[in-house]
């Protein structure tokens, strides 16, 4: 699979990528977004994974876009927003993690039994 990954803190987005690759994924990192549409349409990804560590005041607002602009240039995109936030004091202690996803028809659709 091929997977565009985008957030604002390097060291996260780092970690995911070499976990990803580790397991035969091809990641490219796009740092705080702005590149991303670009990079969509000139190259063909399966995923579009926008991972931020802190959350900010305008973070779904972008992810919106983001994904929306995803879908329009390739409908068959899976796009997933995740934020996970952790205190200072307590970097191995997840207070929260937030997450929005947008999947294919295909998949939305109930199993049959």
């Amino acid at each position: 699979m091929r997977i565009l990954l985008v957030g604002g803190d390097e060291m996260s987005l780092d970690g995911l990528s070499s976990w990803l690759t580790s397991r035969g994924h091809e990641v490219q990192i796009d740092m705080f977004g702005k590149e991303t549409l670009r990079l969509l349409r000139e190259q063909e990804f399966d995923f579009l994974i926008i991972h931020e560590y802190k959350m900010f005041p305008q973070f779904w607002g972008v992810c919106k876009q983001l994904m929306q602009g995803a879908k329009e240039i390739n409908p068959d995109i899976i796009t997933i927003a995740i934020c996970v936030y952790a205190q200072e004091n307590k970097p191995d202690h997840v207070d929260y993690a937030l997450a929005m996803m947008d999947l294919p028809k295909a998949l939305e659709a109930p199993l049959s039994a």
